[in-house]
């Protein structure tokens, strides 16, 4: 089996019907960041140069990794999108996905026309079958848009004023993963 680099814009909105994904047999997804963050793309630019070339560099990677996830975990089902910036500011053709070992200058295996999106879950395939390979290597963000993410209830005092100069109240946010609205406000979360 191949492994291979997804790469472009990333991330996932808010709300439990984005959903969730089991990662299939004999598969790993391998993350750069936390769940929650962005990417660096200077540092991504390092990352696709270890991978991305004859006799690939792959422990040098496996050491940058932040978090992985084997076979029948659970992960947020996360969005790829194409863009044409992320792929100039890194030096590949193309946003895509690229096979771990052969040279970025060949292109990606599948490109990723800037503002197409994806799923992970409709790229890598089933919890039954993975359409694709044994190491999947996230080169993308994983941000949550306007809200903190987390497992566990968090709160947060946000310091911005309104027009008459009273700071907002403190706000209750809870993770979008696999929770239903009902679990959320029990928990003393805004849904949103």
């Amino acid at each position: 089996m191949a492994d291979f680099v997804f790469f472009g814009h990333g991330g996932r909105g808010e709300g439990t019907a984005q959903g969730t994904y089991v990662v299939p047999p004999n598969c790993t997804i391998h993350f750069f960041e936390k769940d929650g963050q962005l990417l660096n793309m200077a540092g991504a630019g390092v990352l696709l140069d270890w991978l991305l070339r004859d006799n690939p560099l792959v422990a040098q990677a496996n050491a940058e990794v932040v978090q992985s996830f084997g076979q029948y975990e659970t992960v947020p089902d996360y969005e790829i999108t194409g863009d044409a910036n992320a792929a100039a500011a890194c030096q590949v053709p193309a946003t895509g996905i690229y096979i771990v070992g052969r040279p970025k200058a060949n292109g990606p295996a599948i490109t990723l026309a800037t503002g197409l999106t994806r799923r992970l879950s409709a790229l890598v395939g089933s919890k039954a079958k993975s359409a694709l390979g044994m190491n999947i290597y996230w080169m993308c963000c994983r941000n949550v848009k306007s809200q903190i993410n987390s497992n566990k209830p968090t709160a947060r005092t946000t310091a911005t004023t309104v027009s008459t100069g009273q700071a907002k109240a403190r706000e209750h946010v809870i993770s979008d993963v696999g929770l239903k609205p009902s679990e959320v406000l029990a928990r003393g979360g805004l849904w949103r």
